[in-house]
């Protein structure tokens, strides 16, 4: 029994022992497209930068913290108003939003390809009277490639799960 847990020990610690964990930090910077949720406003184009670490635990898996500044929001929704004389009509008006945001993403490499998913908390650092939550948790994935050992290109889909 004592040989068993023995050999188990010399095992795993050889196993750990191989294991070459890695970070690498970096900057990510981009455009991004947004939209309200539940609303009939069109896409807004804005952008989003922000610090990057890659902690490469496997040779198939990187675990990547980050956070963001991000400029979303939606142009052109509809906004029911009234006038002096308490008069309703609609208008138009393009809802400017600015997120920090912080995500951590799993990285699966296969050679230069990748996928990766993961959660992210957005906290809106620019007011709003249009929007009620302050924070929201929304859910990532997506597909890049590794150009270079230091450039890479993405595409990901994010969507608002919780707004808080």
């Amino acid at each position: 029994m004592k040989k068993r847990l023995l050999f188990i020990a010399v095992l795993a610690c050889s196993f750990t022992s191989q294991a070459q964990v890695t970070f690498t930090p970096g900057i990510r910077a981009g455009a991004n497209i947004s939209t309200i949720s539940n609303t009939d406003g069109s896409s807004k184009t804005g952008f989003y930068i922000g610090a990057v670490g890659a902690l490469k635990l496997a040779k198939f898996y990187t675990l990547q913290p980050e956070i963001s500044y991000s400029s979303q929001g939606a142009k052109d929704i509809s906004l029911y108003n009234y006038d002096n004389s308490y008069n309703g009509y609609i208008e138009k008006k393009d809802i400017n939003l600015d997120y920090v945001s912080i995500t951590l993403m799993n990285k699966f490499n296969f050679q230069q390809l990748f996928l990766q998913v993961g959660p992210s908390i957005d906290v809106l650092v620019s007011s709003s009277k249009y929007i009620a939550n302050d924070i929201d948790i929304a859910t990532n994935i997506g597909l890049g490639i590794d150009l270079t050992k230091n450039f890479t290109i993405e595409a990901r889909f994010k969507m608002g799960m919780i707004g808080l």
